[in-house]
């Protein structure tokens, strides 16, 4: 079972990293996908590759997936709830999702 860790353990995101968005895209978004929480792999990841289309999983670390999932607009839950499981958890979904295996059962 995971630890949990303290914020410090990540680094927040930089303004430059910070997609800028006006406050109404803000809202917008976070209307669309609904509250996102550490337990939302699926969604977050599915955010994550909208918002950052051209990265390859495999390519993020922990500390940045860290950085741009409580950046996202629509992130409710407590960043101090990370750990390495959950965001291993997210990098794992985000490499499946963009690497889909492809098979032929006739």
């Amino acid at each position: 079972m995971s630890s949990s860790y303290p914020i410090e353990r990540f680094a927040m995101p930089s303004d430059n990293e910070r997609l800028t968005l006006t406050a109404a895209e803000s809202l917008a978004d976070a209307f669309d996908s609904g509250p996102l929480w550490w337990e939302s792999s699926v969604e977050i990841v599915q955010e994550l590759m909208r918002r950052y289309p051209n990265v390859h999983a495999d390519a993020v670390g922990l500390q940045q997936v860290f950085a741009w999932v409580v950046a996202l607009p629509a992130f409710v839950d407590d960043p101090r709830l990370a750990n390495d499981g959950i965001l291993q958890d997210i990098l794992r979904e985000w490499y499946e999702e963009s690497n889909p295996i492809c098979l032929n059962l006739t």
